[in-house]
């Protein structure tokens, strides 16, 4: 979880007040949403202990998750849907899709913001 989080701080640290229009960093900050819900179905599979008892360290990094949750839930993830191209030659089937993602300049200074406060509750 904190690499994970370290990850995006110096992502988000880099942007800067750089315009976020046709920023491939700015992108690959954004599709962080998918990895994201990912991490949120792994926290919730481990909020309880192997003895039923709630894992209170889990539990705590699901409420302290909540505000970027919120912050990611103003992305548009929209992915095209996907292209089957099979390569008779190479007997080699790609699956092929686009993903694109967008945000509006405030909601990203949102999500710079909540990924530096979340941070800073890690290092302390």
């Amino acid at each position: 979880m904190g690499g994970w989080i370290e990850g995006l701080y110096l992502a988000t640290k880099l942007v800067g007040d750089k315009s976020i229009e046709n920023n491939k960093l700015v992108d690959r900050i954004l599709e962080q949403k998918l990895s994201f819900n990912i991490v949120q179905r792994m926290l919730d599979d481990n909020k309880e202990k192997d003895d039923g008892q709630q894992n209170a360290d889990v539990v705590k990094i699901i409420e302290d998750m909540q505000s970027l949750k919120e912050a990611f839930d103003k992305v548009k993830v929209e992915t095209t849907e996907t292209e089957v191209a099979p390569n008779n030659e190479t007997k080699v089937t790609t699956l092929k899709s686009k993903t694109t993602v967008s945000v509006t300049p405030e909601d990203f200074k949102e999500l710079q913001l909540v990924v530096d406060n979340l941070r800073t509750s890690f290092i302390q």
